[in-house]
């Protein structure tokens, strides 16, 4: 996968409640940075979305028919330096898109800290891995970098999802095995929450292929919502406590 760094957009709308600030750091791949979609299509976009339209964490979001975030983005700027995409819900709730396609755990462990003093996140959510092993990397390392992120984002005072993703089996059932394994042992250890698989109802589905882009493996402006159905249920948990 080639490194191209999400877009930058900041959103303003009215804060509807008076709840505590909450700051949501994303850091993932391609996966969460709208790779070969339009802008604000992504998974992420979307949850910027549902966070401005939940009056409270409690309540189910509204349904929508399509994606606001363009309507109420007052500026947009590239920022291929950092590839951040950094979305403020009102004066309560900060999204922070910190993902850049082609990214790996090692990647993301060592950019996590800088993010972490920038940024003051409350949330991290961790989506890496796919290119770890796309790339044939070790397991072990893999497993090595996502606890070393997870616990550097506890020790800031964040509440952290991580967020899994499985691989075919043509990679070797053993390969393919232990790379599943990685992610809800190293959510167990730590006590974090967890996401099992990202991709659940999209690459696991009867015709998954009319949910993938033409690579099959970047997943279509349809996916997304379905994407973000599989993330907020393990998001609002933490966000009501």
């Amino acid at each position: 996968m080639v490194a191209v760094p999400a877009f930058s957009k900041t959103a303003d709308v009215k804060a509807k409640s008076n709840m505590q600030p909450v700051r949501i750091l994303v850091v993932g791949d391609s996966l969460s940075a709208e790779y070969g979609l339009k802008r604000g299509s992504g998974w992420v976009a979307l949850l910027e979305n549902r966070l401005a339209e939940s009056v409270n964490w409690n309540e189910k979001p509204r349904k929508t028919t399509k994606n606001t975030t363009n309507n109420i983005a007052s500026q947009a700027t590239n920022t291929p330096a950092t590839g951040e995409n950094t979305s403020k819900i009102g004066p309560d709730f900060t999204v922070i898109n910190a993902s850049i396609s082609g990214d790996t755990t090692s990647g993301g462990r060592s950019r996590l800290a800088p993010l972490i003093d920038l940024h003051h996140p409350t949330h991290v959510i961790i989506e890496l891995g796919a290119n770890d092993a796309l790339r044939g990397l070790p397991v072990a390392k893999t497993e090595e970098n996502l606890t070393a992120m997870v616990q550097m984002a506890l020790k800031s005072k964040a509440k952290v999802l991580l967020v899994g993703i499985q691989i075919p089996p043509n990679y070797g059932s053993a390969f393919a095995k232990q790379f599943t394994e990685t992610f809800p042992k190293v959510a167990k250890a730590n006590k974090v929450g967890l996401v099992p698989f990202m991709l659940a109802g999209v690459a696991d589905t009867a015709d998954a292929t009319k949910l993938f882009q033409a690579d099959r493996i970047h997943p279509t402006e349809a996916a997304h919502p379905i994407i973000l159905n599989n993330i907020w249920p393990e998001l609002q948990k933490q966000l009501k406590k």
